[in-house]
């Protein structure tokens, strides 16, 4: 499988996407980011809503066919790409189509980032079943804590080892809790992927 990037898709809201794309960045480049903000998030909307409904009240149309034009030009520029999605896969980002579709349209393998405590393991394998319904490459899967362990919550230490033997997707590892995002650093942020994450399938696809 060879690809210009990946797409980072959540099992819900704060499943923790910002956090793994933002660590897979980190571990594919030295560098920090460099592109202008419109290059990297071409329609911004205030509203903490789906795409659709937030638009909606702006006033902004989205397509699903500028989102994938927009996309494919910021990949374009680069030697290999990481595209957060919004929500979960199933999320409305334009009349009529979801984030599936704007995944189907890319054609990218994908990541799936997840909460690690009790009811990940129904939410993360259905993800992974509709995006192989789609037809949807799925480079594996990655636990984000994004809020403190719940040491009261005796799910986590099985829950990844479930979803492997029940989705058949590869586990990538599971990023600890960082502090608020407002506050995180590079460093920390690049200490944590090297401990915490194996990034060998998505260098496989980068080279």
């Amino acid at each position: 499988m060879s690809a210009k990037g990946v797409v980072v898709v959540g099992t819900d809201t704060d499943a923790g996407k910002t956090i793994v794309s933002a660590a897979l960045v980190a571990g594919l480049r030295d560098a920090g980011l460099k592109e202008p903000l419109h290059a990297l998030n071409p329609v911004c909307l205030r509203a903490p809503l789906s795409p659709l409904v937030a638009a909606r009240e702006e006033g902004v149309e989205l397509s699903l066919a500028a989102s994938a034009v927009a996309c494919r030009e910021f990949l374009a520029g680069q030697d290999f790409g990481v595209i957060e999605g919004v929500g979960g896969l199933l999320v409305p980002i334009a009349p009529g189509h979801t984030f599936r579709e704007l995944a189907v349209e890319l054609g990218l393998p994908v990541v799936v980032a997840a909460r690690p405590g009790l009811g990940t393991i129904n939410h993360t394998l259905l993800t992974l079943e509709a995006l192989k319904a789609a037809g949807l490459p799925v480079v594996g899967f990655v636990f984000s804590h994004t809020q403190p362990a719940d040491p009261g919550d005796p799910s986590v230490k099985e829950n990844h080892a479930l979803i492997v033997e029940y989705g058949g997707t590869p586990f990538l590892g599971a990023m600890p809790y960082l502090g608020p995002r407002d506050e995180l650093t590079g460093e920390a942020l690049g200490d944590a992927v090297r401990e915490h994450l194996d990034l060998s399938p998505l260098l496989k696809i980068a080279r």
